[in-house]
């Protein structure tokens, strides 16, 4: 009997540090790390052999001016056995250090596809697939530059610039305290105007994800947009965000144009030291001439790294900012793996609803609130109400993408606790309102990896949808390929194959949310007719706004600010007057001015 119910500014946030992201990388990296630290060692190897260098080259040189031949036949020797050790050493650091990033990029992005394809319905919903695409093309880029060369290269140049200084002091300490003079004055200078390139990175990375997000929206929603004529709107809002983008990526470049100013500056400051000295030393005999050549040919690695240091630390910065981007989505919160599988028990209904109260992140007011009821086996029960009363965020809820704040969820009698969410998904076929096909052929997209499916059972379900008539019709008919988003489809039509696919899975029960609203009144009840044909053995869970595709249920559950207000079948429901018997009439009303 139908029955009555009573109604009772963004702030910003900590500066990434470089390490902890390298590190974590090398973690995910896994046992392709090694190749990163044989380049390293690669890399230090050069650092000596390029000091090893400039001691021959001194060497040679007195020797020439002192008419020693022996000893400048040793030393030309000694030149060309460091020249082939360097071009191996080179050849075998670029090697492992491109051998290591194969291996770590292919680890990431497993771990980052594992990650997102795992993620909860709430962290999903709170990153944008314009935001995604940015870390995983640009920002990856980023973690790539950082771990593969120019982290390894300022520690090599550390390394090498340490190696040079040790060898100027032992050739003459004096000389070697003016070379290295104006040092403490640079890393002062440079370390205070980098202060704000990290920050102002992650912003510019920020800004260049928008515009990313205004770009995929543009794509994916492109019918909308033409439809609305929202062309120009999307593009002022595209043109705001990358305007955003300029103006932070010219703030940034007027920094480091400042900070490599001054470090082009202060690298040349110890050349002209060290020659005026050091030819005054070699004028007064107290220093060889070839030691004089040898310190200004190891100023270059100190003095030239002086002035790469900004904008080599400028560049980690920004790096280690995509680095976090990145890292970050391998933080979010994922579906627990544990829970177990059920069959259906006879004595119990399949779905039970007890006193459910659930409330969305971030919202105020709940979505359901005390809901209440229960889904048989063989029975149709269908969910209607207002926008917003509560009708999909029972499936929501039902799938297991979301967790009820207080009541209990049980499915074959066993509370969601206790399921997997994988295998509680096996037990559902659902077609909701925004039908999604593959750009695969139409029999790749009703079997989804079921090649199990034969032809037979594949045309019984395109035809129970009321899919076949307009499959045979296409150009190649089941082996057609549907393009990008079923585009080469109606809406209709890609309402159809959803339909079949559901069929074909064959699930417990099957879930219908808007899934007839773009099928004419006559398709959509052969539609309906069919599902229960091929369902009768199962239970169907049916929400619609259009109240046609849901007068033929067993039951119907009016819902209004998530709970049940009414409840029965359609006539009894009509003759009730209530609160089905108005939104039935509205509808019927505009058919009629249609």
């Amino acid at each position: 009997m139908a029955s009555q119910a009573v109604n009772a500014g963004p702030a910003q946030g900590p500066k990434p540090r470089v390490f902890p992201q390298v590190k974590r990388v090398l973690v995910i990296s896994g046992s392709h790390s090694p190749f990163l630290f044989v380049s390293v060692l690669c890399g230090v190897l050069l650092a000596v052999l390029t000091v090893a260098s400039a001691h021959v080259s001194a060497r040679m040189l007195d020797a020439v001016l002192g008419g020693n031949l022996p000893v400048f036949v040793r030393m030309v020797w000694f030149a060309i056995a460091i020249a082939g050790a360097q071009s191996l050493l080179t050849a075998g650091k670029r090697f492992m250090s491109g051998k290591f990033w194969q291996g770590a990029s292919f680890n990431l992005r497993h771990a980052l596809s594992s990650r997102l394809s795992r993620a909860t319905a709430a962290a999903a919903s709170s990153e944008h697939s314009g935001q995604v695409l940015s870390k995983l093309t640009s920002d990856l880029q980023g973690v790539q530059a950082l771990v593969e060369t120019d982290l390894p290269d300022l520690f090599v140049g550390l390394v090498r610039g340490s190696l040079a200084i040790a060898y100027m002091l032992w050739c003459d300490w004096m000389l070697a305290l003016v070379a290295v003079l104006a040092a403490p004055a640079v890393f002062a200078i440079v370390g205070r105007l980098n202060a704000p390139v990290m920050g102002l990175s992650q912003k510019t990375q920020e800004a260049l994800g928008d515009a990313n997000e205004v770009a995929t929206e543009s794509l994916v929603g492109a019918e909308t947009v033409r439809a609305f004529g929202l062309q120009d709107r999307l593009y002022g809002s595209f043109v705001r965000h990358t305007d955003r983008w300029l103006s932070l990526s010219l703030r940034t470049g007027r920094i480091q144009g400042a900070i490599t100013a001054v470090g082009f500056g202060a690298s040349f400051t110890p050349f002209i030291l060290v020659l005026g000295i050091g030819g005054f030393m070699v004028l007064q005999g107290r220093l060889g001439f070839g030691s004089v050549m040898a310190f200004l040919e190891l100023m270059n690695h100190v003095a030239f790294p002086m002035r790469d240091l900004p904008r080599i630390m400028n560049q980690i910065s920004g790096e280690a900012a995509s680095a976090e981007r990145v890292l970050n989505l391998l933080d979010i919160p994922v579906e627990r793996e544990d829970g177990g599988d059920f069959n259906p028990d006879p004595a119990l209904p399949l779905v039970e609803f007890w006193n459910v109260t659930f409330t969305y992140p971030g919202a105020t007011a709940p979505a359901l609130a005390g809901l209440s009821f229960a889904l048989n086996k063989g029975e149709m029960v269908a969910l209607a109400g207002a926008s917003g009363s509560g009708k999909t965020s029972v499936i929501r809820l039902l799938l297991g993408d979301y967790a009820p704040d207080s009541g209990e969820i049980r499915v074959f009698g066993h509370p969601l606790s206790e399921w997997s969410p994988k295998a509680l998904r096996r037990h559902f076929s659902c077609v909701d309102q925004s039908t999604y096909l593959f750009p695969f052929s139409v029999a790749e997209n009703l079997r989804l990896g079921r090649d199990e499916i034969g032809d037979e059972e594949l045309r019984e379900a395109a035809s129970a949808a009321q899919a076949a008539e307009f499959i045979e019709s296409l150009p190649k008919g089941y082996e057609t390929p549907l393009g990008e988003v079923g585009n080469r489809v109606s809406g209709g039509e890609r309402q159809r194959l959803s339909l079949a696919r559901a069929i074909l899975r064959r699930g417990d029960i099957l879930i219908l949310d808007e899934a007839t609203s773009a099928l004419d009144y006559r398709s959509e009840r052969q539609v309906i007719e069919g599902l229960r044909e091929h369902f009768s053995d199962a239970a169907a869970l049916v929400i619609a706004h259009r109240l046609s595709s849901v007068q033929y249920a067993d039951r119907i559950l009016v819902l209004s600010e998530g709970r049940v207000v009414e409840e029965g079948p359609h006539d009894e429901l009509m003759a009730l007057r209530g609160k089905y018997y108005q939104l039935y009439s509205i509808q019927q009303e505009g058919r009629e001015r249609e």
